[in-house]
């Protein structure tokens, strides 16, 4: 097995008259206008440069692809909140950032002698007073800087009751300024060594490093020596239709077109790069209590067309309350659905729940998935589906037919992990399709209209490196 084996995956489907939605999927971004702003740009980008182009992009020569409009989405949108009485709002900036974000000093912040320093950064802070009612800041750089800038808020008249409200990502948690606090959710054991008085008390604003790749353009398009294909990864139809594009809900791609009547092919070939590092294992990794967890993790702790959690929840709670919260009962949960369901091409059944899932004993993959999501939100843990590409990649023969595959994901610590109730075991190869609250969310088809589905043929086969 070589140290970055490279996958080949095609999906083929045959059917009569219909329309149909096929979701691949993406990460979802917190600043929706700002991703849909970088959207846009990215794709101008593909159209006009070349790859060395694209590999040449600098502060200056980014701004040709971006209109004024855009301009003030990515200056205003990528971080906003409220507050009830006029306040200072202090910009954390490091120090060693190439070049500032480019807002900062056409919103009016102005740099300031003060600094704070955390184990390994020192910050400059740029500050600006502001009216009670909305602050709206913008990106970090097109440039990834990994130090993200962060937030300090505070009274301009001293002891004033200060809100901050509508905070938007909604993810991210608020605490006080001070030594010893955190900034970055994604490097907990980094906090603030050096806070200056006049900021102590202060609202502080958290975020995470990773929050820089939202708009990512300089040294963002590199090539490998495997690229992921030698053409773009497009729906291909027989016969050729037009097909439009959108995000749904959960962040995932979608294709939208009206087939023809008569005999009509879907199909879809790419070679996906891949680590070869097996499903990430954290023992460690946290329950969150649910008053401290994430806006945007909520809609995965509630029932939804397949998951079942009001038929599900006495008995979640009888066998899964003695386990260790967070990592162990997610395993615990999945052990449970491995022995409980059995594995067989002949149980499938599209309308089957997880709490029929549960009572009959037998399902496929996605039977699997279901049940173990919908214990998990039982458990107070957020759990969403995943669709995608599964080969046999690490595993021993026999190997079975090739299909799609489903699994989840739960949410602990301060991020989502990778469970697969019905392998059980960590596996190398994923491709990730969609995600949603569950199977209804991300089928791979949704037709409207008559239609019969003659075939369809899936493979995902490791190829040898050049």
């Amino acid at each position: 097995m070589p140290s970055k084996p490279h996958f080949l995956r095609k999906a083929a489907v045959a059917a009569g008259l219909f329309s149909i939605l096929l979701s691949v999927g993406v990460h979802a971004e917190p600043a929706p206008e700002v991703a849909a702003v970088m959207d846009r740009v990215v794709e101008r980008m593909y159209q006009t440069l070349t790859l060395d182009e694209l590999a040449a992009l600098d502060n200056e020569s980014v701004w040709t692809f971006i209109t004024p409009e855009e301009r003030a989405v990515l200056a205003t949108k990528y971080w906003t909140f409220e507050v009830n009485v006029p306040v200072v709002v202090s910009v954390m900036r490091h120090n060693e950032q190439a070049a500032a974000p480019f807002w900062l000093v056409e919103a009016g912040f102005q740099k300031t002698p003060l600094t704070v320093r955390n184990e390994h950064n020192t910050y400059e802070v740029w500050q600006k007073r502001f009216d009670a009612g909305p602050v709206e800041l913008g990106i970090n750089g097109f440039d990834k800087h990994r130090p993200h800038y962060f937030v300090a808020v505070g009274p301009q008249r001293t002891g004033t009751p200060l809100r901050v409200t509508r905070l938007m990502p909604a993810g991210y948690s608020k605490g006080l300024m001070c030594t010893g606090a955190l900034t970055y959710h994604d490097w907990t054991e980094l906090v603030l060594e050096d806070v200056p008085a006049e900021l102590t008390g202060h609202v502080l604003l958290t975020t995470v490093r990773g929050r820089a790749r939202e708009a990512h353009l300089i040294g963002a398009f590199r090539q490998t020596p495997y690229p992921a294909s030698e053409r773009p990864d497009h729906l291909t139809m027989t016969p050729s239709v037009p097909v439009t594009a959108y995000r749904d809900l959960f962040g995932n791609w979608c294709s939208r077109i009206v087939a023809p009547k008569g005999r009509f092919v879907l199909s879809n070939e790419a070679v996906v790069n891949d680590s070869g590092i097996p499903d990430v294992v954290v023992p460690s990794a946290a329950q969150i209590p649910v008053e401290s967890l994430p806006e945007s993790t909520l809609v995965y702790l509630l029932g939804s067309r397949y998951c079942e959690t009001d038929q599900l929840s006495e008995i979640a709670w009888q066998r899964f309350a003695s386990t260790p919260p967070g990592w162990a009962r997610v395993q615990a949960i999945c052990d449970f659905v491995h022995s409980h369901i059995e594995f067989g091409y002949q149980h499938a059944r599209r309308t089957r729940t997880a709490f029929e899932a549960y009572h009959e004993g037998q399902g496929v993959c996605r039977d699997y998935a279901h049940l173990a999501i919908a214990l998990c939100r039982c458990m107070n843990i957020p759990a969403r589906y995943c669709t995608g590409y599964l080969g046999d990649m690490g595993t021993l023969p026999p190997y079975g037919t090739m299909d799609f595959a489903g699994w989840f994901e739960a949410y602990l610590g301060d991020r989502w992990y990778t469970f697969d109730a019905r392998n059980n075991v960590p596996r190398i190869g994923r491709v990730l399709i969609a995600r949603g609250r569950d199977a209804c969310d991300v089928a791979l088809t949704n037709t409207f209209g008559p239609n019969t589905l003659e075939k369809f043929t899936v493979w995902t086969d490791e190829i040898a490196a050049a």
